[in-house]
């Protein structure tokens, strides 16, 4: 499924793909998660990607491994969210992931479908891939990032 990416974007926190590679077992990126999510606010982002996504290297963007299956990152960050005073999500997803074929990524199908149970209720705006990229390098030059 390399050719598939999930993005999850808060208006005051974001996962990503981010700056600074750091290897960290489970345990440590939910501490992370706790730790930053009560300093993060307006134009803060949190990606929550696959790892094709390219690395980036804007200083205000972390990258964090989490070595967790996407799908279970997605609900705890959504559930840190749900249960911080201060912010909402905003989620992003890649406008190409339905066009995705089942037979150049076997699984897409599964996958798109567990998406769409991790974040029903949720208002999901579809951006294509280079544009998210693009929004995520020009909001890092100003605001940090974070992202397992």
């Amino acid at each position: 499924m390399s050719a598939i990416k999930a993005f999850l974007a808060t208006w005051l926190f974001l996962l990503s793909g981010l700056a600074a590679v750091a290897q960290q077992p489970t345990a440590e990126w939910q501490t992370r998660l706790a730790q930053v999510l009560p300093l993060l606010g307006h134009r803060n982002w949190i990606m929550i990607v696959d790892s094709a996504y390219p690395l980036q290297s804007s200083a205000g963007v972390e990258t964090i491994e989490t070595n967790t299956d996407q799908m279970q990152v997605i609900r705890q960050v959504l559930s840190a969210i749900d249960n911080s005073i201060h912010v909402r999500p905003i989620v992003y997803m890649d406008a190409e992931l339905p066009y995705v074929p089942e037979k150049d990524a076997p699984g897409v199908t599964a996958y798109r479908e567990g998406i769409k149970t991790a974040l029903a209720g949720q208002k999901i705006t579809s951006l294509p891939h280079d544009q998210i990229i693009a929004k995520v390098d020009e909001v890092g030059k100003t605001f940090s990032h974070l992202g397992p």
